[in-house]
């Protein structure tokens, strides 16, 4: 019965059914209860799945009706994922380590929650970053949390370090090959672009896709960013792996404006 339960919960999720789940949860079913099948909880599949449905409303109702069973690793997630600070620190408090909130926040991979251009996210990571241990992360990992949050006095310091520790801004983040300039590209944030160009980071490095970041700043639309790195000189011939130009990427998306910035270049 509690494996059925568990997808019926799935299943609310997945529908946005916030009503189902709050009555299913009330009725006393167990939100942590492990699926003997899959081996997740309830709200580790609502995490999986964050993307699918408004996490701030679904994670209440989590929140609400189990937060006694949740371990400190759970609260950190809930507290990012409801944008409450007080969560976040009862989370580090629970654990006892000084040093546990750098380590939890980069086993739950934090910079998933400042992807996008949410103002609410960024604003919320630059709230709670000067109560954060910051000595639990590596400068490199600062440097794109600051890229991700559009911190400026964040990048300009962390990039400063990053040069003078390895005289390169153009270090792999991921097993794709995109250094930090790809971020900010892809986030549509000229003033972080143009702090990373400005201190050397290379307007053309691209990933092992051959993405560069002016082809990320056409594919997502990013007209003031194209413009920028186009003035910048940024090379318009280069191409993807699948022979892609940003020049094709804009007309395959119709992207007109782009089309027009790229066509246009003196």
């Amino acid at each position: 019965m509690q494996e059925q339960e568990f997808q019926k919960g799935k299943e609310y999720i997945v529908a946005r059914d916030v009503k189902g789940l709050k009555d299913m949860i009330n009725s006393g079913f167990d939100v942590d209860a492990i699926s003997v099948v899959e081996h997740y909880s309830l709200m580790q599949y609502f995490l999986m799945f964050s993307q699918n449905f408004e996490r701030k409303v679904v994670g209440q109702v989590l929140y609400d009706s189990s937060k006694q069973n949740f371990t400190s690793k759970d609260l950190l997630f809930m507290g990012f994922i409801l944008l409450n600070k007080s969560i976040i620190f009862q989370s580090i408090k629970s654990t006892n380590i000084n040093n546990d909130i750098g380590c939890n926040i980069k086993l739950q991979n934090c910079h998933n929650w400042v992807k996008g251009t949410s103002s609410e996210l960024q604003n919320f990571w630059n709230d709670i970053m000067p109560d954060l241990n910051i000595q639990c992360f590596s400068n490199l990992e600062l440097l794109e949390l600051g890229v991700r949050i559009k911190n400026l006095d964040l990048v300009r310091s962390c990039a400063e370090i990053q040069i003078k520790n390895c005289n390169s801004l153009n270090t792999p983040l991921n097993i794709r090959g995109d250094v930090l300039l790809h971020i900010p590209a892809g986030m549509g944030c000229t003033e972080v672009a143009a702090i990373l160009i400005d201190l050397g980071a290379d307007i053309n490095i691209s990933n092992r896709y051959k993405w560069t970041p002016l082809h990320f700043a056409t594919r997502y639309g990013h007209t003031e960013t194209v413009r920028f790195l186009v003035n910048r000189r940024a090379d318009l011939a280069l191409k993807t792996t699948d022979q892609s130009t940003a020049l094709d990427i804009a007309i395959k998306h119709n992207l007109g404006d782009i089309v027009l910035i790229i066509n246009t270049r003196e």
